[in-house]
């Protein structure tokens, strides 16, 4: 209210935000090791300042990529089993996201790439009773249990370095490792190099694909070689 204002004087009104009241929506990061290929799970969601519970339960997540400004057709989050979960995203491109609950924007955005990383490969001879029985190779997936339970099945093919296919082994379950943990299922493989080629099936139908094979190599097994001291021959240990 302007009091008693000056006949034809001629005012500028500024309007100014009590900053300490005002709705606000501060947007969490996004977690790498919930970042995989075509999904991000937003697990700490966003802060919410003088927003009551009811309109926090209406926030919404979107994402476009850092190379866009155009907001019109965003990627939006949205709600799988329970976990809010960006789908359909592109591997290998930077997308900046934010949170709105009506016409309230987050202050920031914040970036994630998801990408089809966090794979690796070993192999290992197997021993029983101190004679070679196998090799074993195995893969680890460092990303988290959403990420993983995301995915129903795995398809994985153990490869020579030229291609060729030796094993190849579909297993049921999130573990990239279950397909190729066993040496009955997978004997003795010679010294050399080989690779990995693997596929996710997702739980929603969705296969990726990593299209990057995983390269590891085979070494020579260990042998230890006895021999009676009354022998003349040369023996090593």
């Amino acid at each position: 209210t302007l009091s008693n204002p000056s006949p034809k004087a001629a005012y500028n009104v500024v309007c100014r935000k009590d900053s300490d009241n005002w709705p606000k929506i501060t947007m969490n990061e996004i977690d790498a090791s919930n970042v995989w290929a075509s999904r991000a799970y937003v697990t700490n969601g966003a802060k919410f300042s003088n927003i009551s519970e009811a309109n926090q339960k209406a926030v919404v997540y979107e994402a476009i990529p850092t190379s866009s400004s155009d907001w019109s057709a965003p990627v939006t989050a949205v709600n799988e089993n329970g976990s809010i979960v960006f789908k359909g995203l592109t591997p290998d491109v930077t997308y900046q996201a934010r949170a709105k609950v009506g016409n309230i924007l987050s202050d920031n955005v914040v970036e994630f790439t998801p990408s089809v990383d966090g794979l690796s490969v070993y192999a290992a001879h197997t021993y029983t009773s101190n004679e070679l029985d196998g090799t074993d190779v195995q893969t680890t997936f460092s990303k988290s249990d959403l990420v993983k339970n995301a995915i129903s099945s795995w398809t994985v093919n153990i490869c020579k370095s030229d291609g060729t296919v030796l094993r190849s082994e579909r297993s049921i379950g999130n573990s990239a490792g279950s397909a190729l943990t066993g040496t009955a299922d997978w004997p003795y493989l010679p010294v050399g190099d080989y690779k990995v080629t693997l596929s996710a099936t997702m739980a929603d139908g969705e296969v990726v694909i990593v299209p990057d094979a995983l390269g590891f190599s085979v070494a020579a097994p260990t042998f230890t070689v006895t021999a009676s001291g009354k022998t003349t021959y040369n023996y090593a240990q």
